[in-house]
């Protein structure tokens, strides 16, 4: 993606600093990878699948000690140098800066989730193995596939509301930098929500009713796979019918806010997006799903830029 000198504004007047944008995403980072111990162990022992002497001999064991500090250590230092672009482009603003830092951000979805779903798919096995070694345990299958659950209830809790806040940081680091399409649109994420969540809570509901009766079979899993597929089919049907209720909004836009100009416009050359739309946090969700576009200007004429938001 090619950005202009004069797409990049100074990020001075930006509402995030250096600094604050670096602790901010640390912050996250060391969330993602402090919580679901935490939140996954608890779980562990409300379900009566370990008890709480066992959690603690798990968790003082060399192998899940090791585990949880060399994740965390790989993940800090991981991410805090893949962000240096989002960094370097607040401290020196400029187009070579800018194309690093959008770089960055459209390569940040797979990087983050790659790295935090293996680490969740290795989790359960680290803390079996160490239940093997220094608890006593003999887990059977249906165990395994038990804190297997758990891991998938960790990754939604966990991983999707810090995804979402590191892309609303992001947008506050690039947001006045003219992109081409949005990184994620609102249809991803109403997509991710309105299919995971459902995914979250049959989870939960399925290992309340196993931990509660003490039975899961067949006809437990099969249930629980419709009610996704019905989740994620009813999902689908609102982002159809979603879309074409924008429609017209964006040709209520292409029609009244992008008009035709032919010859020099003094008027229209003076403009800029701020001049077209004051309040640009209002309508983002809006333009970013519709592909809007804004009139930017050159010497001598007009052109017009597409113009995309994070979120």
């Amino acid at each position: 993606m090619s950005v202009r000198p004069e797409q990049v504004e100074p990020s001075s007047s930006g509402p995030v600093s250096p600094d604050d944008f670096q602790r901010r995403f640390n912050t996250l980072i060391l969330l993602t990878w402090t919580v679901p111990p935490v939140f996954g162990l608890s779980f562990l022992v409300y379900i009566e699948l370990f008890t709480l002497t066992q959690i603690w001999q798990i968790v003082l064991s060399p192998t899940e000690s090791l585990f949880i500090l060399g994740s965390l250590v790989f993940a800090y230092y991981y991410f805090r140098r893949y962000v240096s672009p989002l960094r370097r482009y607040l401290e020196y603003p400029g187009a070579t800066e800018a194309e690093r830092a959008l770089e960055c951000v459209r390569r940040f979805p797979l990087r983050f989730w790659g790295i935090f779903l293996v680490y969740l798919i290795i989790a359960p096995s680290s803390v079996m193995l160490s239940a093997i070694w220094y608890a006593g345990m003999s887990p059977t299958p249906l165990d395994w596939l038990r804190i297997h659950l758990v891991a998938l209830i960790v990754s939604i809790i966990v991983g999707l509301p810090i995804f979402f806040l590191a892309f609303d940081l992001f947008g506050r680091v690039i947001g006045r930098i003219m992109l081409k399409r949005p990184y994620v649109t609102i249809r991803t994420k109403v997509f991710l929500i309105g299919s995971l969540v459902p995914l979250l809570i049959d989870t939960l509901l399925v290992q309340y009713y196993w931990t509660r009766t003490g039975y899961f079979g067949l006809d437990t899993f099969i249930i629980w796979v419709v009610l996704e597929v019905i989740a994620v089919a009813g999902t689908l049907l609102f982002l159809r019918s979603f879309g074409q209720s924008l429609v017209p909004l964006r040709l209520l836009i292409e029609s009244d806010v992008l008009v035709e100009c032919k010859g020099p416009c003094p008027e229209i050359n003076r403009r800029t997006w701020r001049d077209i739309q004051p309040d640009a946090q209002v309508d983002r969700a809006a333009l970013a799903t519709g592909g809007a576009t804004s009139p930017f200007t050159e010497s001598g004429g007009h052109r017009y830029a597409d113009r995309g938001h994070l979120s």
